[in-house]
Parts: structure tokens; sequence; C-alpha cells
């Protein structure tokens, strides 16, 4: 409202009231703005619920494969030194005790083998001595039987003996030593070393029946094609043979190496007394031994 004021002269004056100054009217935006933000602050974030930690797995340590550069112009023989330092470690040598173990598996495997082949080789050789005796007894009926009408006994057995002695030796013959102590029979006294570089180890390269002791120890080597005769390697030389060492199995030589003497044996020696061998020693080895029932 207008006010009064007395001027100098005593009139009295209307006076225009002042006018207030609007009040500032607040955008309508920010009063959502402020809400909002009241809002956001009086509400409680939520609570996270935490997984249960798993374990994670160990690292697995890979190899790493380190590139090797050579320069172009290394030389040959340092390119060759590096590649062969970056090349893989050999896998480690096997140690003496796992080297005697495996020995030791090969060795009862081979004595299994052994005395499996000795039940087959045994039964084998029965049969074949059976086939040939029945053989042998057509053969002598068929012949009696041609000569005369009536046929007597000793006539049938006269010509089963006269074709087993005509007849070709078997394809395959089991051939054993007798069985005999070979530690109670004395050895033959021969100097062998004084003639060796004469007679070659001769008796080294004949072929001959092992005994059942032999087979039972398992120590002498025996031809599986040719059982039970002595192992002989590609040049003939029995395989216990040790060349300059001489038999490297000496304490436990067969009954055969035990009493063969060489100064009786005309294939050896012409004359043992004045030390001249044998011209054909290269021919050996001689005709093996008889086989089970000789020696």
């Amino acid at each position: 409202m207008p006010t009064k004021k007395k001027s100098a002269d005593g009139e009295t004056q209307a006076v225009p009231a002042a006018k207030k100054a609007p009040r500032s009217k607040k955008s309508a935006a920010a009063k959502p703005a402020v809400s909002e933000s009241k809002a956001a602050a009086g509400k409680k974030a939520p609570r996270s619920r935490k997984a249960p930690a798993k374990a994670e797995p160990a690292p697995v340590a890979m190899p790493i494969e380190v590139p090797v550069e050579i320069p172009a112009e290394t030389p040959v023989e340092a390119a060759a030194a590096v590649t062969a330092s970056a090349a893989p470690s050999e896998p480690p040598a096997a140690t003496p005790e796992s080297l005697d173990g495996a020995l030791a598996r090969v060795a009862e495997l081979e004595a299994r083998l052994e005395r499996g082949l000795r039940f087959v080789h045994v039964v084998i050789d029965r049969n074949q001595r059976a086939i040939e005796a029945h053989a042998a007894l057509l053969h002598g009926l068929g012949d009696a039987s041609v000569r005369r009408a009536g046929v007597l006994a000793e006539e049938v057995a006269a010509a089963r003996d006269a074709y087993l002695r005509s007849a070709p030796p078997p394809a395959f013959r089991v051939r054993v030593a007798p069985d005999v102590d070979k530690y109670a029979v004395p050895a033959a006294e021969v100097d062998c070393a004084a003639r060796l570089h004469l007679c070659k180890a001769a008796c080294c390269r004949k072929p001959f029946a092992l005994g059942t002791q032999d087979l039972e120890e398992g120590v002498l080597k025996w031809d599986w094609a040719d059982p039970y005769v002595n192992r002989r390697d590609a040049e003939g030389d029995c395989v216990h043979h040790g060349r300059d060492d001489g038999c490297t199995v000496y304490a436990q030589r067969p009954l055969r190496c035990r009493r063969y003497d060489c100064r009786d044996d005309a294939s050896v020696w012409i004359d043992f007394d004045r030390a001249i061998p044998h011209p054909d020693l290269a021919a050996l080895p001689t005709p093996t031994m008889p086989s089970a029932s000789g020696a």
C-alpha cells in the first residue's frame, strides 16, 4: 500500500510502497531430482548373498619350449652343439637293481619254457618211436606174407629189424645223455692250454646231448630245435666257449666234456704225442652222439 510523507511546506504526499521481489520459483524438474535422490538415499541397498568359495585347482606346470635360433653364420659344429643342448634329455638309464630283476625274470621264464618243452619233446619222441615200431612191424608182415603163405613170428621180427637198419634216420629224435652224476666221474687229464693253438678247441665244436642233471641245473644251454643237444652259435662253437677265456661254465660242464679225451679222437689228432692235428679240423662238427642210450 502507498505511504504518506509530509513535504517541507507541510503538504502531505503519497509515496508508492516498495514492491517486494518476486519469489524465485524453483524449477519443477529439480523437485523430482531431489525427491528421487532422497528416495534413493532412504532405501537400503539389498544385501548381496555371497556364493560359497570353491577351491580352485592348482595350476599345472606345462613345459615351455624355447625356440633356439641359430645364426646363419654359425659353424656347423656349433649349430650341432646348440641343437643337441636344446634336445629333450634321454630317459634315465636302468639301475643295477632293475637290471638284475629283469635278468632274474628272464631266467625264470626261460626255465619254465624249457621245462614245458622237455615234456613236449618227450611225448613227441615217444609217439615217434611208436610210429616207427608199427611201421616196421607192418613192413615185416608184408615181406613175410609175400614170401610164404604161413607167417612165423621169427620171420616177422627179422623182417622188422632189417627194415629198421635200412630205414632213413627219423626227422626228429630226442637225445638225453645217461642219467649219471657227472660230479662223481673222474675228469680226463689233457693239457688243453698247451694245445689250443693247434686244435683250435675242436672239442668245443662237437655237438652232444646233455644229461638230466644238466637240465635240472639250468646252467647249460641246449638247442631248442634239437633237444637236448648243446647249443652252438652260427660258427658252430659251443655258446659257453669263451674263446681266449676257455669254458665259461667249467665247474658245471656236462658229462661228455668231463670224460672226453681228445688223445683217442682221430678227427682231432693224427698224432697226439707229436702234436700233429688233423688237417680237416675246419670240417668239424662231427656227427652227433648216439641217442638216449648212448654217451
